[in-house]
This record gives structure tokens, C-alpha cells and sequence, in this order.
């Protein structure tokens, strides 16, 4: 059976296997199953998503497992749903539910919506994001402003979703069906809360990559729950792989992402100047090597060296960088302390690397615009010195994982290891992430196995939206102790 068409980017075997029989299952009138996950499992958070949409309205029992779980619980439950199944008097009439809400008819709607049918190639994407309709891209500042402004530039009307809130969580979490991620959940929060109650057709724009974690199931998840809704949204998700090489963003896009890190290390009262003339200067198409060291320049003189305690805050980029998704604990701490969050565009400079090591070994130009963008950081060094976000060897990120992470795909997991290992001239480090998020957990793990290497405090901070004090109490340690 081929789920190729609708399942495009479902890079999980496992995934597609269970899908597929999903599929045999809903077909066939005497099958029922019984679908059985681990407690915590990234993957599982997703698919769970996926069996039921392909279930329809035909009955299931769904068992979640632990190494606590007890064999008399699950044959309980096992013997209870048989039962349930044998006394059923409306077989005919279930099946007739299961026949009307098969994927045939749901899928006709997803490939109506999804012009882009996911396969995720900027290249052939460009002439679908040029139509009337309106794009919507998550909020993540101050990246989105620029990623709007590169949008823009092809004529493009372009909206940056609020962020999500105390008082949007709650669509997020109505869609919940146990241990999503923390990021997820505010994913749809925001996208949710600005297609529900409007008519127009919206086009998410939600870059994604080809590591194996769930993010690159979120846009076609969230594409679902808003057909659930009764909304059409389109779905744009090309590979930031890709980005490198397109004339449409390229070195320019990244040497805005490098400037917009340095924003991020400014004082509230001058980001937002500093980001209008950059978003200006992009929209002029004027992002040259001169505006680029000139800029570096003034936010060198605008950047205070300050006389606190320096935290490196490391982990999930969306929880890095998305204040509720954090609790605002980091924003918090930029009051008494010196923050430097994780720079995206060096993210992206390992995940260009990878990308080229691994899978684009022989195009000669895809390498040299990695060696370029490599430069390009080296220049903020060179001006910024001790008050950069990047580190100073900026391929040690690579160097000091050969032997200890070699081969990790998904959730930027060997950046955000590599940065912890080569971590140098701070207090602390802070490692925030979703609760359950399987990089979080695999990278905690390895760095048990390498403790010695590491010399700094790190404090692990784990968010979901159940809002407790209990983060808030472990920081007030942490710091105490530094």
C-alpha cells in the first residue's frame, strides 16, 4: 500500500508501517486494534494523531506503556474492549460511519489544501506561495520579522501569528491527546486561534528540516486540526536545507539571521530600532557586505559589556526563543543576569554543515556557500570579540562531536550538544526543552557519559503547559549556587 502521496514526509519506518495497517484495519470489517505507545515517545505524540484520523469513527484500544505498567491493567483493558466489540448491535451502522470517513474522502480535502503536497523543495514551491492568499508565519522573534521581510520582497502579503498566550494556550491544548510537545501545542494555539473564526484562505509557511524529530510532522498535524475545524489551510514547508542555495534568501538571508542574533543580545529599548533598519535594508534588497559591516559596527557600540553573571541558554529552538513557551523565565533572568540564548543562525551554519557533509558532498557551490557563511560569523568575532554569541572556533562544533555524536539527525540535537561541550566564558548553562521531547532526554543521557568534559553548572529545564513553580524554584538554586 502506498501512503507516499499524503504521508510524503513521514521519515519514521515505523511510522509509515503503522499507518499502513491503519489503513488495512479501517478496510476490513472483522478487524479492530488495539494500538499500543510508550509514555514519553516523541514519535508516538504524532502518530497518534494519524491513527485516528484513519480510524475514523471504527473503535480502538489505545495502550500507553511504561516500565511501570502492570500486565493486569492491560489485560483488563484488552478483555473490556473484546467484550465491547463482541456487544456491539450497530456493526453495519459503524461500518457505514467508517466508509464515510475514510481517508479517500479526507484526503481529497488535504491534496485540495496542500498545494505544495509537501514534498518540501523550495525550488518548486515559489509559485505557490505567489497567490492571494494570505501567509501566515509562527511568531519567533525576531527571525519572523526578518523572514517575513525576504517574503515580502516577492510581492507576497505576509501576517506573523501572535504569540501564543495564557489565554490562547487552551485552543492548543483542546487538540491534546497526552504528550505532545510543549512547542506543538503552542503551534497550533497560534495558528488556530487566527484561522477559526475567519473565512479566508491561509497559507502556513512553516520551514521544516530532514532530521527525524516530530517537528517536521507539525505543519501537515496542524494543517489537520484545522480541517477538523472546518478550515481550508494551505501548507508551504520547505527544507531550511535549502534556503542556503536559493537566490531568493541564500547568504543574504543568513547574514540577516547573524544580525538579527546580535539584536537579540541588545537592550529592550534599542531592538526594535536596530530591527527596522534592518528589515528596511532587506526590503531595499540592500544587504551587502558593506551594510553588513557597518551594522556589525553599531551593534557592537550599542552591545553594554555587562557586569553580571553570564547564563548560555541552550535547547529546543522554539522554547528557546518563544517567551510563554519558557514560562518567561528567560526574560525574567535578563534582569539580574547577562542572557546569551543559543544564535539561530549558527544553528542553521551546523545544520548547513551536516547537511553538506552528509548529503551534499560533491555540489562544489552548495560547499563553498557553507565556507561563506562560515566567514561570515568569523566576522562578528572579529568585530563583536567577547560580546558575540558565536563561538570563537566555529568549527569545533563539529570537530569535538566526531567521536561522541557523529551520526544525529532531527531537533538540531548535535548543535545544541556541541554548544554545551564548547561552552567557555560563562556562569552557568541552562537547557530548556519541551517536556518528553526524545532530544532532550537521548542528550541529557550522552552527557552523563561526558561529564568530566564539561565545567560549567547546567541546570535542565523542562515546559508543558501545565504551569507550575517548581522551574522557578530549581532556578533560585541554580543561580544561588553560581
Amino acid at each position: 500500500m502506498n501512503i507516499g502521496e499524503e504521508y510524503s514526509n513521514m521519515y519514521w519506518p515505523f511510522g509509515q508501517h503503522i499507518i499502513t495497517g491503519a489503513k488495512i484495519i479501517r478496510k476490513h470489517k472483522n478487524l479492530y486494534p488495539i494500538y499500543i505507545t510508550n509514555h514519553g515517545c516523541g514519535p508516538d505524540t504524532i502518530l497518534t494523531h494519524y491513527f485516528k484520523k484513519e480510524m475514523g469513527s471504527k473503535p480502538y484500544l489505545h495502550i500507553e506503556v511504561d516500565e511501570h505498567s502492570s500486565k493486569v491493567g492491560v489485560i483488563t483493558r484488552v478483555e473490556a474492549f473484546i467484550n465491547s466489540i463482541k456487544n456491539c448491535d450497530n456493526n453495519d451502522l459503524l461500518e457505514n460511519k467508517v466508509e464515510e470517513a475514510t481517508e479517500d474522502n479526507l484526503s481529497k480535502k488535504l491534496r485540495i489544501v496542500n498545494e505544495v503536497k509537501f514534498d518540501n523543495k523550495l525550488q518548486n514551491s515559489k509559485d505557490e506561495i505567489e497567490t492571494e492568499n494570505e501567509v501566515i508565519i509562527p511568531y519567533m522573534y525576531p527571525y519572523s520579522n526578518i523572514l517575513k521581510a525576504f517574503l515580502e520582497r516577492k510581492n507576497t502579503k505576509v501576517t506573523i501569528l501572535e504569540p501564543v498566550s495564557e489565554s490562547t494556550i487552551e485552543i492548543g491544548k483542546q487538540f491534546s491527546r497526552g504528550k505532545e510537545y510543549f512547542s506543538l501545542t503552542g503551534l497550533i494555539s497560534e495558528v488556530i486561534s487566527k484561522v477559526k473564526e475567519s473565512e479566508k484562505e491561509y497559507t502556513l509557511y512553516l520551514p521544516t528540516d530532514e532530521g527525524s524529530e516530530t517537528f517536521g510532522q507539525y505543519g501537515k498535524l496542524i494543517q489537520y486540526k484545522a480541517l477538523e475545524c472546518g478550515r481550508k489551510l494551505n501548507l508551504e514547508a520547505p527544507f531550511i536545507e535549502d534556503y542556503l542555495g536559493d537566490k531568493d534568501f541564500g547568504l543574504e538571508f543568513f547574514k540577516a539571521l547573524v544580525i538579527g542574533d546580535l539584536i537579540n543580545r541588545l537592550g529592550e529599548s534599542k531592538k526594535e530600532q536596530a530591527l527596522d533598519d534592518l528589515i528596511k535594508a532587506i526590503k531595499n534588497n540592500n544587504i551587502s557586505d558593506s551594510y553588513f559591516d557597518k551594522k556589525l559596527e553599531i551593534l557592537n557600540s550599542e552591545m553594554l559589556k555587562e557586569n553580571k553573571k553570564k547564563l548560555l541558554i541552550v535547547g529546543e529552538s522554539l522554547v528557546v526563543h518563544k517567551d510563554y513557551l519558557n514560562n518567561n523565565l528567560i526574560k525574567r533572568l535578563m534582569e539580574n543576569y547577562d542572557v546569551v540564548k543559543q544564535p539561530f543562525a549558527e544553528e542553521l551554519y551546523m545544520l548547513y554543515k551536516d547537511f553538506s557533509n552528509k548529503r551534499n558532498k560533491t555540489n562544489k557551490q552548495y560547499l563553498k556557500l557553507v565556507d561563506e557563511a562560515k566567514k561570515i560569523i568569523n566576522k562578528a568575532n572579529l568585530i563583536l570579540q567577547e560580546k558575540s554569541p558565536f563561538n570563537k572556533d566555529i568549527d569545533s562544533l563539529n570537530e569535538i562531536l566526531k567521536d561522541k555524536l557523529p551520526n544525529y539527525a532531527g531537533g538540531s540535537g548535535r548543535y545544541r550538544f556541541a554548544k554545551l561541550l564548547t561552552a567557555e566564558n560563562v556562569d552557568g548553562i541552562i537547557v530548556v526543552s519541551s517536556m518528553y521531547e526524545n532530544t532532550a532526554t537521548i542528550l541529557k543521557i550522552l552527557r552523563e557519559k561526558y561529564k568530566e568534559e564539561i565545567n560549567i553548572p547546567v541546570l535542565d529545564l523542562y515546559f508543558d503547559s501545565n504551569i507550575n513553580k517548581n522551574n522557578e524554584e530549581l532556578i533560585e538554586t541554580f543561580t544561588t549556587y553560581l
